[in-house]
């Protein structure tokens, strides 16, 4: 249905002026609300929206090893590691090296993937690239008992060793 002004003169498209203003002048997210943004989806367990939440924030900002590690976490999308086909976890791996290389005593970056590594690699019968995920558990890192707790929630990988070792550190 065609609508038409005033004079009779056909119109495709009529905005209300209020509603454009409220895009205009919508701030921008900063790289600290979208990190928290998709901290908060992981948490409820909304992967696709909190992929999206990470991306965005290495968009802004890109040297923060943390976002990286969330991504990672995000992309599993509460899976096992050992289901997961290979493209995505050398995407995942990718994430976890970028954040180690970023902030080399991010303990949770080493725990994950060395809890990815044995999972995908070790259980699906496959060849590990170094580092091994002992050679991972080995560096020097500390470890918070909320990125236990994280990994604990999302890495879904019964029977796992690095997950056992994990639990016991609770």
């Amino acid at each position: 249905m065609s609508k038409y002004d005033q004079k009779n003169q056909k119109v495709e498209n009529q905005y209300n002026a209020d509603k454009i203003d409220i895009f205009i002048n919508s701030p921008i997210p900063t790289e600290t609300e979208l990190l928290e943004k998709g901290k908060s989806l992981l948490k409820v367990k909304s992967y696709a929206q909190a992929i999206k939440m990470f991306e965005q924030c290495i968009e802004i900002k890109s040297d923060t090893p943390e976002t990286y590690y969330y991504l990672a976490i995000a992309l599993l999308r509460g899976n096992r590691p050992k289901l997961i086909n290979l493209s995505t976890i050398r995407v995942i791996e990718n994430n976890l090296k970028t954040a180690i290389q970023l902030e080399p005593k991010l303990g949770s970056a080493y725990v994950l993937w060395a809890t990815i590594k044995y999972d995908f690699y070790v259980l699906n019968g496959m060849f590990d690239r170094p580092p091994s995920y002992q050679d991972l558990l080995n560096e020097n890192w500390s470890l918070s008992q909320s990125n236990i707790q994280e990994i604990l929630t999302h890495v879904n990988a019964e029977g796992n060793p690095v997950l056992r070792w994990l639990e016991s550190q609770l």
